[in-house]
């Protein structure tokens, strides 16, 4: 491995290289999504707008098309001084039922459901395997999550599991007949990778997720996750665990950990599990999961991101009383990050690390790492792969 320097000094390099390798391609010329981008950015930086412009795209799919302006103007108004000068002129003209209304409403519903489809691939398997099908062209990997996790009944938890059930089936059988592309479907031996990724939240497989109670948790949730994990076993596929709210994450790597342990899994390489940097439990996380995988006799994967639901955690410890979870300041995060990145390629025999991160300096700083003095150069110099519409914009 890399002296710490020598790491740096890649790390800066690769960054460099990936930043000019994208302003080398074809002038960048903003589109709908380069739009969409600076709209949410807008919002997110005046709490009340993100509040109100929230709740109508809540409501939307269930308003008749004449209701739309009306509603739009209801729930806007209270944010209006907010509002860019262009949206909020459009906003107080649009008196419902008159022609600018029509017009305001019109777009509103088709841009919400453009922005949609840049996170929801479809509603069926066919837009599913056609979504993956336009990702794979671009050699890009996919891991697909099944949308509708709040359950609130057993009924509800079995839907949502056979939700992934088929959509492992269906979806292996169309992609097994994809050409290969083999950057995404060999690993780095050679071997191959499997084609089809799912990422499950547990506590979608229960409607109730207690940690209080464990036991109860695990009577519900574990036969679900297991149906998952032996279709995802019969058709070749691989199962990730998604991380959710600090209250769940002790109870959710248990759970991990126990159903992977059993004799008829622990052979099982096809699965992960996330790790949030932003906890201030991250480093010892992963140092329980190397030493678990250790004993387990095969390795797992960990994703690492840096986490999600840093507002509510926030809140939350500070409604309660509590010790903040995570870390409190970004550049802490950063800096967690980065140390996890080294403890997952130093244990990479018994866990498989995936680095997931939207900042540049964080990707090529997990590329330096996983290099050596011998290789550093070649990764530096050599051409890589990478889509302006997918570059960062933004830490």
């Amino acid at each position: 491995m890399a002296t710490g320097a020598r790491i740096e000094q890649s790390t800066v390099e690769l960054a460099r290289a990936l930043l000019e390798h994208a302003s080398e391609d074809d002038p960048w010329i903003p589109g709908a999504a380069w739009l969409d981008e600076q709209l949410l950015e807008f919002c997110m930086q005046h709490p009340k707008l993100k509040v109100e412009l929230f709740r109508f795209i809540d409501v939307l799919p269930c308003l008749p098309p004449g209701d739309v302006s009306g509603h739009l103007i209801e729930y806007l108004g209270g944010a209006r001084a907010d509002l860019p000068a262009p949206l909020r002129f459009s906003v107080e003209l649009s008196a419902p039922g008159g022609t600018v209304g029509k017009i305001v409403s019109r777009a509103a519903r088709r841009n919400v459901m453009r922005m949609a489809r840049r996170f929801i691939a479809g509603s069926s398997v066919g837009e599913v395997v056609a979504a993956i099908r336009g990702m794979r062209r671009r050699g890009l990997a996919v891991t697909l999550d099944a949308l509708g996790e709040a359950v609130l009944t057993d009924r509800e938890a079995d839907a949502y599991t056979e939700q992934y059930v088929v959509l492992l089936r269906e979806a292996a059988r169309a992609v097994g007949r994809f050409p290969e592309e083999a950057l995404i479907d060999r690993d780095h031996d050679g071997s191959p990778l499997p084609r089809v990724n799912v990422s499950v939240k547990l506590s979608a497989l229960t409607p109730i997720f207690d940690p209080l109670d464990p036991d109860g948790v695990a009577r519900s949730a574990v036969p679900r996750f297991r149906r998952i994990l032996d279709t995802a076993g019969e058709v070749g596929g691989f199962v990730h665990v998604d991380m959710e709210q600090y209250e769940r994450k002790d109870l959710t790597l248990a759970i991990f950990k126990d159903v992977l342990s059993l004799p008829k899994y622990s052979k099982r390489r096809d699965v992960g599990i996330v790790i949030q940097a932003y906890l201030r439990d991250a480093e010892r996380d992963i140092e329980d999961l190397a030493a678990w995988a250790r004993k387990r006799g095969a390795p797992v994967w960990v994703r690492l991101v840096k986490g999600a639901y840093w507002d509510s955690e926030t809140v939350l410890a500070k409604q309660r009383g509590w010790p903040c979870p995570v870390f409190q300041e970004k550049w802490e995060t950063d800096a967690c990050y980065e140390r996890a990145i080294d403890l997952l390629v130093d244990r990479s025999g018994v866990l498989r690390p995936a680095f997931a991160s939207h900042n540049v300096r964080t990707l090529a700083r997990a590329l330096a790492a996983g290099s050596d003095d011998r290789n550093i150069e070649t990764i530096t110099r050599r051409q890589i792969s990478w889509s302006p519409e997918h570059m960062p914009r933004h830490n």
